[in-house]
């Protein structure tokens, strides 16, 4: 887990086993991106970035073809599947505004989305505001 710069590569750290060693041992493995309050290495040992969980704005499968394939890269967000409650977690049109659409598979299904709870008003966005993708 890292904070996350649009366009950016981030390449996957096993603490214990190599890379291939932690894909075979885990199957199933997933990287989710998730938002960060702040740029402090020491979040990461705390139960805060536990709590970040269920807010991550993507994810991607990891297999060792795929990863090897890409040279053991994800870029974030294109090589990623957008988290599908994405739309009832934030607000999308602020996080447009700052972030621009997230270029992620599943994007318009969750924009889409979006845009009909605009106009039913089913549901409201838990984090009207969220952490930067960066710092900034």
């Amino acid at each position: 887990m890292s904070s996350q710069m649009p366009g950016r590569s981030y390449i996957p750290v096993a603490t214990h086993l190599t890379k291939e060693e932690e894909i075979k041992q885990h199957k199933g493995l997933r990287v989710y991106f998730t938002p960060v309050p702040q740029c402090d290495i020491s979040y990461f040992n705390t139960s805060a970035a536990e709590a970040s969980f269920p807010y991550y704005l993507a994810y991607r499968e990891v297999t060792q073809e795929w990863m090897e394939a890409h040279y053991w890269h994800i870029n974030f967000p294109e090589d990623c599947t957008v988290n599908p409650d994405l739309w009832k977690i934030y607000d999308l049109d602020a996080f447009v505004e700052k972030y621009g659409p997230l270029k992620a598979k599943g994007w318009d299904e969750v924009w889409q989305k979006w845009e009909e709870n605009k106009r039913t008003g089913e549901v409201e966005t838990e984090m009207a505001e969220f952490p930067p993708l960066y710092c900034e």
